[in-house]
């Protein structure tokens, strides 16, 4: 049965480019892209012809596209989703025609590669687990905002108040970005924000700038002077409570539970084995050790 392959290319270094990659790009077709000139330029750097083969734009909007794909599927020729750089759907085009094509039982695999997303938090030094990709961030200066928000509400959310969180973003839009995040920084003075910019990923001038959040807005800082905002740019920032702040959250936390365990004594009229466990959170010893006190 015909299937979609997802064609993951270098993000950057064209060495960094899998020999299935390869091999997939050499076979006619179809060919799914964004934009098939950056498509061309692809097969001519890897010195591969493109007679035979069919190109066409892929847009998520463009319903004639996905039916033009899935004629191809139900014709019994496998298609190939590919992205401009990195993994094909992940901030690109692509998932429409893949929940069609699986709902009508047609199969996918994935050519795996290079990924911004992986890598950026590979370089960043922040927390790599738990994190969010949250794709591109908003164009609106209001709703970039509010992704912020969002973000601390996520990071508070979990258990230990710690959650890195990652955006792609436009090298004209970083600055305006970094501003917003810096003033999310400064607003709580019991939360810390600390920042990975990487840029130009896996090529000849890739950098990682690394920095309090809040220091961008700090007027004599010098981070103005040495950060280059140019070329492909993906932004890692790590969100948490200050250390005072985390164990007061963690004392609560450990108060609640204790007083839960009280209420199930309470209830169960003293149980031993509930006075027991009850016994161990507070000494910080094992149910079973408070157990064996008590028949003391």
């Amino acid at each position: 049965m015909a299937q979609i392959i997802l064609v993951t290319l270098p993000i950057g270094n064209l060495q960094d480019i899998t020999q299935r990659a390869l091999e997939a790009l050499k076979s006619s077709g179809p060919f799914l892209a964004e934009d098939t000139r950056n498509l061309k330029k692809l097969f001519q750097l890897y010195d591969i012809s493109t007679e035979g083969k069919t190109l066409l734009a892929y847009h998520d909007h463009d319903r004639s596209a996905i039916d033009k794909a899935m004629s191809f599927l139900k014709a019994g020729k496998d298609v190939y989703l590919v992205s401009d750089a990195g993994s094909p759907m992940i901030s690109d085009p692509g998932y429409p025609l893949v929940m069609e094509a699986l709902s009508c039982g047609f199969k996918m695999t994935t050519l795996p590669g290079a990924s911004a997303v992986v890598s950026a938090l590979e370089l960043s030094g922040l927390p790599p687990h738990p994190f969010v990709f949250h794709g591109f961030s908003p164009r609106d200066d209001k709703k970039r905002e509010r992704l912020f928000e969002e973000c601390w509400e996520q990071t508070l959310a979990r258990e230990q108040a710690s959650l890195t969180h990652i955006i792609y973003e436009s090298p004209h839009r970083m600055d305006k970005t970094l501003k917003a995040l810096a003033k999310s920084d400064k607003s709580y003075s019991d939360r810390v924000i600390n920042v990975a910019l990487a840029r130009e990923l896996t090529k000849k001038f890739e950098t990682v700038y690394r920095f309090r959040a809040q220091d961008y807005l700090d007027p004599e800082s010098s981070l103005h002077e040495i950060i280059q905002i140019k070329g492909e740019c993906v932004l890692v920032f790590h969100m948490s409570l200050t250390e005072n702040a985390q164990r007061s959250v963690m004392a609560s936390a450990e108060w609640k539970k204790i007083e839960s365990m009280a209420k199930e004594c309470l209830d169960s009229k003293g149980h031993p084995k509930n006075v027991s466990k009850l016994l161990a959170q507070i000494l910080s010893i094992a149910p079973k050790e408070a157990y064996n006190l008590m028949k003391r």
